[in-house]
């Protein structure tokens, strides 16, 4: 089995570091990111989107092409938004949770939060700590690429979204690989961490224009990430953004819930994965390596969550869908 990773981060009060990986099996990634582009058609007529707009089969409007054309960030997704950002991220959620339904196999995930709260700074060296976390965890949910696929995986490439501090980090660009090559996990890495733009319009003009659909990518685990964090940690109060993850909450809980079900209608297990580290305060008493090994109860799902509220306004989506 070949597949590539693409990975996002978010912050959420100080307490919490999230990591989102998506993992792209090579041999469906052209269906997969055929769905996500074809989704930012929003003419009832076509469901076929082209990048260029001269080549729209159906000669929409300019204005229209351009404004489907924006960036999908969770961050950007606000009552306030743009009519197309935000249906277009409703849509693409819409896409996880029918690919689950009809079981289609698509869609692989993990997202792993670190409650920096309950970890010894002194496990991570004096400086740029974060990132020193984020690096030894990022490697973490990197090895669920084995239990989703079996033994024998090659990665060929793993991107990141855009991060100066990683790029230019002692390790990060190229330990993850290299300890995973060593270590006796089976799974292969071809590649260092590429680090790309989440905005794919920066590739059309240049030569890197094979990179649009990678973006995309970024762009999905961005939005997944986004919506777990505003269902696990009521992370914004605003409207628009609780009322996507409202669609794609019956996953998450189930994901919380019962992540081992695999009877479950939303065809979740050994696809998808959510969880938090650690559930009780690690003390310098051990090495971090030996507590994730002795313990790895210390993966949790226990926090309190629930669906977010909508308040209704007369900017709600649902007028773009009556």
């Amino acid at each position: 089995m070949e597949i590539e990773i693409y990975s996002d981060e978010t912050f959420i009060n100080e307490k919490y570091m999230g990591i989102g990986c998506l993992f792209v099996p090579i041999h469906k990634k052209q269906e997969i990111a055929k769905y996500l582009s074809n989704l930012r058609c929003l003419n009832p007529k076509s469901h076929y989107w082209t990048w260029n707009f001269r080549d729209c089969p159906i000669k929409c409007r300019e204005e229209y092409h351009k404004n489907n054309n924006c960036e999908i960030h969770h961050a950007k997704i606000s009552k306030k938004a743009s009519h197309p950002r935000r249906t277009i991220s409703k849509k693409w959620i819409e896409f996880l949770i029918q690919n689950n339904k009809n079981n289609k196999e698509l869609i692989y995930f993990n997202i792993l939060y670190i409650d920096k709260s309950k970890l010894d700074d002194k496990f991570f060296g004096d400086k740029t700590i974060d990132d020193n976390v984020y690096n030894r965890f990022y490697r973490s949910s990197i090895k669920y690429t084995k239990f989703f696929f079996g033994n024998r995986v090659i990665i060929k490439n793993i991107f990141h979204d855009n991060s100066d501090n990683k790029e230019k980090h002692e390790y990060f660009p190229w330990h993850t690989s290299h300890r995973l090559n060593i270590d006796k996990t089976k799974i292969k890495v071809e590649n260092n961490i590429q680090f790309l733009d989440s905005d794919h319009k920066i590739y059309f003009s240049n030569d890197k224009s094979s990179y649009v659909f990678e973006s995309q990518f970024i762009q999905f685990i961005d939005l997944i990430l986004g919506v777990t964090s505003q269902i696990l940690f009521s992370s914004s109060n605003d409207s628009a953004k609780s009322e996507i993850a409202c669609i794609v909450y019956p996953l998450i809980e189930r994901l919380m819930k019962k992540p081992e079900n695999i009877n479950s209608s939303y065809n979740y297990f050994k696809k998808q994965n959510i969880s938090i580290f650690p559930k009780d305060e690690i003390n310098y008493s051990k090495t971090l390596d030996e507590k994730i090994q002795r313990e790895f109860g210390q993966f949790h799902r226990n926090i309190k969550f629930k669906k977010p509220d909508i308040i209704s306004d007369s900017e709600s989506l649902d007028k773009w869908f009556s």
